[in-house]
């Protein structure tokens, strides 16, 4: 994910691709002038990871950045246009899809590509580089229509545009847009009404989208918002809540929920029930690094309390919206 904040601690956050294991979706139809990607998602048993939005622009984290009428995260945009004309009106609709008037006409998806727009990016506290962002291309999932991938790349020099978003081997990757904002330290939701993240694919905001928890969708009449903050505390391993993850890239994890959106394939034992604010129980941590014992005696002098073991498989148990189930590593 990719966060603008004027707030030193809220950055923009990228992701990996996701490695799971599990049966694929249909393909269905794509937003009118869109492109479909034919990636498949898997379900099931998937990877967790450390990063919150992971690596972007060559290891710099963007802070302090500043826009002009709307916020995107604290970020000032001066100026979206294509070409020489201005857009208006920049929005994010139908789940992850960018909106905005071109000619005072609505433009979505791939008919903003090229779009570009500038922001002042902090070198160091207090001094500022102009820089410039591009949509390069969007393409919508072929297994959910309500998710769009954008190729966003920033501007390094008057001939040199590099990639926003990079996995963990440096590759390059998509961003979802979502609303809202994460803090950087804590991981925690942060509900500027005007905030805008570019969640880059394979990190935990961007994997918790994939995996069936956008925070824009409902199960029922429930609001998916603390199911997918409950996921990036339990893609990280962050039991207390903290932002303190307990987990290694790629160590497999078997994800259920309360809804039946994902749905248990192994035999493991249970590790943990989540909640938005970290684990509402424990047993094993998946990484034998982490003793129970060390994890609890962070939640207590994070002032969280002792977490209770989880005593059957029911995913709502004390509480919690999802389980998972690991074989200690």
């Amino acid at each position: 994910m990719f966060t603008l904040s004027l707030d030193k601690n809220i950055f923009v956050v990228a992701a990996l691709s996701v490695a799971v294991v599990g049966c694929d979706e249909p393909l269905e139809q794509a937003h009118v002038g869109t492109p479909i990607d034919d990636d498949i998602t898997f379900r099931t048993v998937i990877d967790n990871g450390i990063e919150l939005n992971g690596p972007l622009m060559n290891g710099m984290r963007m802070n302090g950045m500043r826009m002009n009428g709307m916020r995107m995260n604290g970020m000032r945009m001066n100026g979206m246009r294509m070409n020489t004309s201005e857009l208006d009106n920049f929005a994010i609709t139908a789940g992850s899809l960018i909106t905005a008037l071109l000619d005072s006409i609505q433009r979505s998806g791939a008919d903003l590509q090229g779009a570009e727009y500038d922001f002042d990016y902090e070198v160091v506290p207090g001094s500022y580089e102009n820089k410039k962002l591009r949509i390069v291309s969007v393409v919508q999932s072929s297994t959910d229509t309500d998710i769009y991938f954008n190729d966003v790349r920033y501007q390094v020099d008057a001939a040199t545009w590099d990639y926003l978003c990079r996995d963990g081997a440096s590759n390059p990757t998509e961003a979802i847009a979502l609303n809202f904002a994460w803090d950087d330290s804590t991981g925690s939701r942060l509900e500027y009404p005007d905030a805008f993240t570019w969640a880059c694919r394979g990190a935990a905001l961007a994997k918790a989208v994939e995996w069936g928890y956008a925070p824009w969708r409902s199960a029922g009449a429930t609001s998916l918002k603390d199911a997918h903050q409950a996921a990036v505390r339990m893609i990280r391993a962050d039991y207390c809540g903290t932002g303190a993850t307990h987990t290694v890239n790629g160590n497999p994890i078997d994800v259920s929920d309360k809804w039946s959106i994902q749905e248990p394939g192994t035999v493991w034992p249970v590790e943990a029930k989540w909640g938005p604010n970290g684990a509402v129980c424990l047993n094993t941590p998946r990484r034998q690094s982490w003793a129970r014992a060390t994890v609890i005696a962070e939640c207590v002098a994070a002032g969280k309390g002792v977490l209770p073991y989880c005593t059957n498989d029911n995913p709502s148990e004390f509480g919690g919206l999802l389980m998972t189930q690991a074989n200690p590593l």
